[in-house]
């Protein structure tokens, strides 16, 4: 060897052992593969059916918990932690096997559909062990037959009890009536049926109405979680996340719902599929497709577009008086005790249902249909026959009252045409640059008292918010009809039958607070008879809310 050559001995002595370690690392990950079952979902998503302590897990491949399950198989067989790029490999040899060769499985989360009909229910518990509900009852099962995924925020369902009873769970909630407990009850039926549709859940009430505690109950019940309820998301990415890793979203202390979210609500109601970049480094679509009941909660009417109010069950809180209040502590130390009990309840009204299901038929289905013939079918378990459908009529009613109070736009319409005197004839006709004209006159507004955010300054605003204002409006008794440049609103309801006058002084935009109380609806004072201005009642002497007022009229239009 010369002066100027190179020793590379120890640099290929170094790279050889390297080779065979790498080799070595290959051929123990390849025998802690071969304990698992892989397989991938219709869009693709890579999953492993694994053994641990004598059950059956579920993981995503990409996941952090399939690693840790590969890091694990490694120690026990090796001694020693694996190199983080031999646990790389693994998981994308995995991914292969389950794309190439692994069959075609979906994977849910907390509620599944069964082969034959059944309903199975994850109990997210350390054994993976579902609850299975059949015609013929419910019981445990070790392993289902199908595949459920679970995030980090959830939690075990109890123990469900064969002694069930929906007793405790009413003594706890801080509802009106019992219409309000049997919509309950069937929002919770819905809640954990497989397909849906699901109806949304909206409290509203002021504060001390224990909204947020309501709605950790009713989620601790079928799909515990997250300790408290979470706020609502800033966009669309953020939502689809959470709905794809929960199946109950409880979101609180909501203010406001703008139009983009109230349409993705709207979807995931009754089904949604969404995409969104997986990552920044890629072009690979993270995709979601799926329906998820949701609890929202707010002290103002947050739902204000008709089409999220018609898939939602409206509950108001009344305020909970000082000497009835508990502490938090008790409240929900009380609901984990009646949880058994309350779950077993439940899955007997459900294996109810799926007996009634096949003859159950509704004379007249209303929106969310499936969902309404589901309660119908399970009602009978712990209600009389059609207390469903009564609580649900009813709630519907409310949603035009609540659709219409939310909206600036549907309030001022609604109160142009109930201020009309009888001889002006009970229609009103014109185009949108003259309605808006009209409603801006109605209004009156000026530099002290401005139109609300949103109000519209155009035709094409009118317009639109008149395609939004049809669906109530139609339910109240007022026909909205469209031609070319032209719009026809006939008035088929009494709406100025005895009420007190809007007041204009008492205006909310939506998310706004009135803490004063106002007196009920006066039976002998009407729109047409008083200033609508001065906000007085003429018979009583007492200034009237506009809210009052304005829900007073439309109660009488929907029948109340």
């Amino acid at each position: 060897m010369t002066g100027d050559a190179i020793d590379t001995s120890d640099a290929d002595q170094t790279n050889g052992r390297q080779e065979v370690e790498d080799q070595s690392q290959a051929e123990t990950f390849a025998d802690v593969l071969s304990e698992a079952d892989f397989f991938h979902t219709s869009d693709e998503v890579v999953f492993a059916d694994l053994w641990i302590d004598g059950h059956r897990e579920t993981h995503k491949i990409r996941g952090g918990r399939f690693k840790n399950w590969l890091r694990r198989g490694f120690r026990s067989r090796r001694g020693r932690a694996p190199d983080p790029k031999a646990v790389e490999m693994a998981g994308e040899e995995a991914a292969a096997i389950a794309l190439d060769g692994g069959e075609v499985r979906e994977v849910f989360v907390r509620s599944a559909m069964g082969p034959q009909g059944e309903i199975f229910i994850d109990l997210g518990d350390p054994q993976w062990r579902a609850l299975e509900v059949t015609t013929l009852g419910w019981k445990i099962v070790e392993q289902p037959p199908v595949r459920f995924r679970r995030s980090k925020s959830m939690r075990a369902l109890p123990m469900p009890s064969r002694s069930g009873s929906l007793a405790g769970l009413r003594s706890l909630l801080n509802l009106a009536d019992e219409q309000q407990f049997v919509l309950v009850v069937s929002w919770l039926l819905g809640a954990l049926h497989p397909n849906g549709p699901y109806p949304f859940l909206a409290l509203r009430g002021e504060q001390g109405s224990a909204k947020t505690t309501c709605a950790s109950i009713l989620e601790g019940q079928i799909d515990p979680g997250l300790r408290y309820p979470r706020a609502m998301p800033k966009n669309i990415r953020d939502s689809v996340i959470a709905a794809n890793n929960s199946h109950v979203l409880s979101f609180d202390n909501v203010s406001n719902i703008d139009a983009q979210m109230s349409d993705f609500l709207c979807r995931l109601s009754t089904g949604a599929s969404s995409s969104y970049r997986g990552l920044y480094t890629d072009d690979d679509e993270a995709l979601f497709s799926g329906r998820n009941p949701v609890i929202l909660n707010g002290i103002t009417e947050i739902v204000s577009r008709p089409d999220l109010a018609q898939r939602c069950i409206f509950l108001r809180l009344e305020p909970i008086p000082a000497s009835e209040r508990k502490q938090e502590r008790e409240v929900m130390a009380e609901a984990e005790r009646v949880r058994p009990e309350v779950l077993g309840a439940l899955l007997d009204a459900m294996s109810h249902g799926l007996k009634r299901l096949p003859e159950t038929y509704l004379a007249e289905l209303p929106r969310m249909a499936d969902f309404a013939v589901w309660a119908t079918a399970c009602e009978t378990c712990w209600f009389e026959p059609g207390s469903f459908m009564d609580a649900y009529t009813a709630n519907q009613r409310f949603a035009v009252e609540a659709t219409i109070q939310a909206s600036p736009f549907m309030s001022w319409l609604w109160s142009l045409l109930a201020s009309r005197k009888p001889e002006v004839g009970d229609y009103w006709e014109g185009t949108c640059g003259m309605l808006l004209g009209d409603l801006n006159q109605h209004a009156k507004w000026s530099p002290e008292m401005k139109a609300p955010p949103g109000w519209p300054t155009s035709e094409s605003g009118v317009s639109r918010n008149l395609d939004r204002a049809a669906g109530p409006f139609r339910q109240a008794g007022v026909s909205i009809q469209r031609a070319p440049r032209k719009v026809r609103i006939l008035r088929e309801a009494d709406l100025s039958s005895p009420q007190p006058c809007f007041n204009r002084r008492s205006v909310r935009t939506v998310g706004s607070v009135d803490g004063d109380e106002k007196p009920e609806a006066s039976d002998h004072a009407s729109l047409a008879d008083i200033d609508a201005s001065n906000a007085i009642d003429a018979s009583s002497g007492q200034s009237i809310s506009r809210e009052t007022a304005l829900g007073a009229s439309i109660r009488r239009a929907v029948g109340f």
